[in-house]
């Protein structure tokens, strides 16, 4: 469970056709299922009715899978992700899950606001086709035929609900997902899990004697949920251009966030803004991107899109402590937005396909940030604020 933005969130996985407010199982068909489904349910009050609920993976397609973790960045109130697993519904080894929300509440009444998936994705094992690792998320006690050969304590459940395990997921200020679960050891000539960096490939155990299942290694992922062809100045995505930033790439002034956040009783005297990539990016489609979110209206003169060519470096504004990477005479537009202080949207429409643009979304600030001791910044005229730039290219 989660409690984030004034909703409690809750994921579980259910057998029932409609738990929900009778959002069909599988969106692509509208079909309903009897299989085991994970699901995502949000509300102001546990006593209320379901404010937000939704069934995973988007398109059922018959598989069996469960949500059983949810967490966000405190600072991004209207962003949430989930983590889970699926397996096929004709059997066969499990594969983890994990997806990131909007809480979409721009221009919309609301009776529509809705939980809208940005990103979903099925981490495949290699050698799954030829009944490759089984992996599950956070799982603290395996189940069925592992159980009973002496793992303990061991807990009962309804069969096809999954392990009751810990959520394993957490999300880091770059809005980057760190998963925690478990693989099976692979057949002999099986990739398995897919492993970078400086991390082991899973051991093999070619043969096992009969009944005894292949035992499981512990597996740790960080996850990047942008879209290929967009990438972030804070270095998420795979950046083309070797980006430097002069401070963390993300939101700037860097002096006048704080390391964790928000913390119970305390605000940062400039929160975080995530920059985050609305769809799939493709040759001719309207890209649309969304600020999550910019500093209160009551805060704000003026707010703009900035658009222009990229740049490896950004111009860094000392006086202000803030970095621009829109550079100040490239080819650009500059599109105004009125403050708002909820998450904002900007769709640019008409990009020809085979060039690289780079956004970056800007706000002047009514009144200046504190300099010290309050927070660590130099300049002497804080009255800007910037999201992390955005280069998207297809």
């Amino acid at each position: 469970m989660l409690w984030h933005g004034g909703l409690y969130y809750v994921v579980g996985s259910t057998t029932g056709q409609d738990f929900t407010i009778g959002i069909p199982l599988d969106e692509a068909t509208g079909l309903q299922s009897s299989l085991a489904t994970g699901y995502l349910v949000a509300t102001e009050n546990p006593n209320q009715e379901f404010k937000y609920a939704r069934y995973f993976p988007r398109h059922h397609n018959g598989e069996v899978s469960c949500l059983i973790g949810v967490a966000a960045w405190n600072e991004y109130t209207d962003h949430v992700s989930v983590f889970g697993w699926v397996e096929p519904v004709m059997g066969g080894p499990k594969d983890l899950y994990v997806a990131s929300l909007f809480q979409d509440t721009i221009g919309l009444p609301p009776a529509q606001h809705h939980l809208q998936i940005l990103r979903e994705q099925v981490i495949q094992s290699a050698g799954d086709e030829f009944g490759g690792p089984d992996d599950r998320a956070g799982v603290f006690v395996n189940t069925g035929l592992e159980a009973t050969l002496g793992a303990g304590p061991s807990y009962l459940h309804p069969p096809g609900l999954g392990a009751p395990g810990g959520g394993g997921l957490s999300v880091d200020p770059r809005g980057l997902l760190t998963i925690v679960g478990s693989t099976r050891e692979t057949p002999a000539g099986a990739a398995g899990y897919p492993v970078a960096s400086s991390g082991r490939s899973a051991a093999t155990h070619p043969a096992q004697p009969l009944g005894v299942p292949r035992p499981y290694d512990g597996v740790r992922s960080v996850v990047d949920l942008l879209p290929n062809g967009a990438f972030r100045s804070d270095r998420t995505g795979d950046p083309m251009l070797g980006w430097l930033p002069v401070g963390n790439g993300g939101t700037s002034p860097a002096c006048a966030l704080s390391s964790f956040g928000n913390l119970l009783g305390t605000t940062p005297v400039l929160q975080r803004m995530f920059l985050d990539y609305e769809g799939a990016p493709f040759p001719g489609a309207p890209v649309s991107l969304l600020v999550d979110r910019p500093p209160p209206a009551s805060w704000v003169v003026a707010s703009s899109w900035q658009v222009g060519v990229p740049s490896p470096t950004p111009v860094y504004l000392p006086d202000h402590d803030v970095e621009v990477w829109v550079v100040p005479g490239s080819a650009q537009a500059t599109i105004p937005m009125a403050p708002t202080g909820g998450s904002t949207r900007q769709v640019f429409t008409g990009v020809p396909p085979g060039f690289n643009y780079l956004v970056q979304y800007v706000c002047l600030l009514a009144v200046p940030l504190p300099g010290p001791p309050v927070t660590t910044c130099s300049g002497t005229d804080l009255t800007w604020a910037t999201t992390p730039a955005m280069l998207f290219s297809y």
